[in-house]
């Protein structure tokens, strides 16, 4: 609620006040990292992202444990897309390209196994700065489902 209405200062201190009580609350730490990356603190919210995707792949859904989700599951795999294309975001806003395209890697090569929604390649492109791909991967999307290709005047992408 914060974040959507701006307030950054009052989301950082509310996901902090989460992350206290939940450590491992992946939702929470992507929120923080997102308030973090608005008020300028990239290597901050570089750190969160980082950390959410850790936690975020240490509850892989295999075929045995389809079911339950597993805190402590010895196979890892990518399991918040939305955690790597923020992360790859982040990385280019800070300059860091190479980081960037490693997780682009990684969305691109998921997307061969399992969905993937376009939409968050398109959030990587538009970090680097390369349009035409970035038009292309939200084309895609919005072949798929219209509905996921929102538009605001205030985006933040």
């Amino acid at each position: 609620m914060y974040y959507l209405s701006r307030r950054f200062d009052d989301s950082i201190k509310q996901c902090r006040r989460g992350l206290e009580i939940d450590s491992a609350y992946v939702l929470a730490r992507i929120q923080l990292a997102l308030a973090l990356e608005q008020k300028g603190m990239a290597n901050e919210a570089i750190s969160e992202l980082e950390r959410a995707r850790d936690q975020a792949g240490a509850y892989a859904v295999t075929d045995s444990n389809a079911n339950t989700l597993s805190h402590s599951s010895p196979q890892k795999r990518i399991d918040l897309p939305m955690v790597h294309a923020l992360l790859g975001h982040a990385y280019a806003k800070a300059g860091r390209i190479s980081g960037a395209q490693k997780e682009m890697t990684i969305l691109k090569t998921a997307s061969r196994t399992r969905y993937i929604a376009p939409s968050w390649v398109a959030v990587l492109y538009i970090a680097i700065g390369d349009k035409d791909e970035a038009f292309s991967w939200l084309q895609k999307s919005y072949q798929i489902d219209p509905s996921t290709c929102c538009t605001s005047r205030r985006s933040r992408w």
